[in-house]
């Protein structure tokens, strides 16, 4: 794992109601790079909540499927009706235990849906994320 930093200002939201998942992920993203911010959200009504009130989008979202109040895909739904266009840099991944083939192209259908991965997620590929979405924004 390369865990050279970037001067580039980045941010993270995870969005799962699996509270230990987001620590996790949490951590592994600070390993790649300790100068993100990483938000967590236990459902998507929260996460909604949140970006309505920013002025800067996140750099990525990773969103679980099966929430409580708000689950994934009510989420991408407001997501991309209210706040794809104006944060078209922001990737969006769906990131879940379901291994559900028609579950992973409900996701890609979606515009704002960059890619679907299952839990758990490896540090490489949060490395590999982490890393094209700074070349995407430079």
């Amino acid at each position: 794992m390369n865990t050279k930093q970037t001067h580039v200002p980045v941010s993270i939201y995870l969005i799962d109601d699996n509270e230990i998942m987001n620590f996790i992920n949490a951590r592994l993203i600070k390993l790649i790079c300790p100068d993100t911010q990483v938000f967590s959200f236990i459902n998507g009504w929260e996460a909604i909540a949140h970006i309505d009130s920013q002025e800067v989008a996140p750099s990525m979202i990773f969103v679980d499927i099966e929430m409580p109040i708000m689950n994934g895909w009510d989420f991408l739904d407001v997501y991309q009706k209210k706040f794809s266009q104006q944060w078209d840099e922001t990737s969006v991944y769906m990131l879940s235990s379901s291994v559900s083939e028609a579950d992973r192209q409900k996701a890609l259908s979606y515009e704002c849906v960059s890619d679907y991965y299952s839990k758990p997620i490896t540090a490489e590929i949060f490395e590999s994320l982490f890393f094209r979405g700074i070349a995407k924004s430079a």
